[in-house]
């Protein structure tokens, strides 16, 4: 069977008794419980619930496109960068599944898996992400305690850090809206979804690019520190 939904399309709709069987099989944590009992309504209270799912998983897919940034962008390895952001990718998505409450099927998470990265690895925009990072302020990050042409030959590296940064982002909100609509919606929305995931995460790869260079620059700082005494 497809992976279904989480129905918070229809939530609207439900009677009484539909919308305390839903509200059941959201199967919340004690934190989303009292989120849920601090809201006046069932029907707001399940919404409250849905928000802070979509909230943390954000959070969750932010956080992973910044660690295969950091680890990626300093390896300057292809074959081991390849093999080091699929892994991440795919720990990030059971943690974006995990949310749910609700284990999907082998099958069903393996189809998660093809379609989801499938469509995210549809990409040819390398020079318009990067437009849109101001590469004086990420360098300027680094000054002092970083010998300028390092910091260049660091930033250099840095694009292959940002193209899997944006890739994740991309993987990570595709996975996120797979979980919300379900198999079959999905695939019927690939197209328009493809579309909103891309710009999504172009908008978002600036901030996790100049965050990466700050904190490796502060490592590397603090490495110098360590090793030269100054």
């Amino acid at each position: 069977p497809e992976l279904k939904g989480d129905g918070r399309d229809r939530i609207e709709e439900m009677e009484s008794d539909e919308l305390a069987r839903y509200i059941k099989r959201l199967s919340m944590t004690q934190q989303e419980r009292e989120l849920f009992a601090a809201e006046p309504t069932p029907l707001e209270g399940a919404k409250r619930v849905l928000k802070h799912r979509d909230e943390e998983a954000s959070k969750v897919v932010r956080r992973a496109a910044l660690n295969v940034f950091i680890v990626t962008g300093i390896s300057q390895n292809g074959s081991l960068d390849i093999i080091t952001a699929f892994g991440m990718n795919i720990q990030m998505i059971n943690r974006l599944v995990g949310l749910r409450h609700s284990r999907p099927s082998l099958t069903q998470l393996l189809e998660l898996y093809v379609i989801v990265i499938s469509s995210a690895l549809i990409i040819s925009i390398t020079d318009e992400i990067f437009d849109q990072i101001d590469t004086s302020e990420l360098l300027g990050s680094m000054a002092g305690g970083v010998a300028g042409s390092i910091a260049k030959t660091f930033l250099s590296s840095s694009v292959n850090g940002a193209m899997n940064a944006y890739l994740t982002l991309r993987i990570g909100k595709l996975t996120m809206k797979y979980l919300e609509l379900g198999s079959k919606n999905f695939k019927q929305n690939r197209s328009k979804l493809r579309r909103e995931a891309r710009r999504s995460a172009l908008k978002e790869v600036p901030a996790i690019a100049k965050s990466g260079v700050e904190s490796i620059s502060g490592t590397m700082k603090n490495s110098a520190k360590s090793w030269f005494g100054f």
